[in-house]
């Protein structure tokens, strides 16, 4: 049993998967894609629609959806590009209301 691990590996034994998928860019539309990257887009919107008032920097998204940086810029763009967040002149991120 190897000890290195790769991203097409798995830490679980027995799970035949191959490892995580990258969120889809802007713009992209691939089946494979979207639905781990819509699951936590669908999350994300949830807790901003029960928390109204919330308003997070880019470092505290990072940490309360415990992504990385990468996957919340990306999920960030996403939200902004389809209406849902605005980023404010203060670099924080809010729901447009409406």
């Amino acid at each position: 049993m190897s000890l290195d691990w790769t991203p097409s590996s798995s830490p679980f034994p027995g799970d035949t998967s191959t490892g995580a998928q990258r969120p889809p860019r802007p713009g992209e539309h691939s089946s494979a894609l979207l639905p781990d990257f819509e699951g936590l887009a669908q999350r994300v919107r949830a807790e901003y629609l029960e928390m109204p008032g919330l308003n997070l920097t880019r470092d505290q998204a990072k940490c309360l959806w415990a992504v990385d940086g990468l996957l919340c810029d990306r999920l960030l763009a996403y939200l902004v590009e389809t209406g849902f967040l605005e980023r404010t002149h203060k670099a924080t991120y809010v729901h447009l209301v409406g």
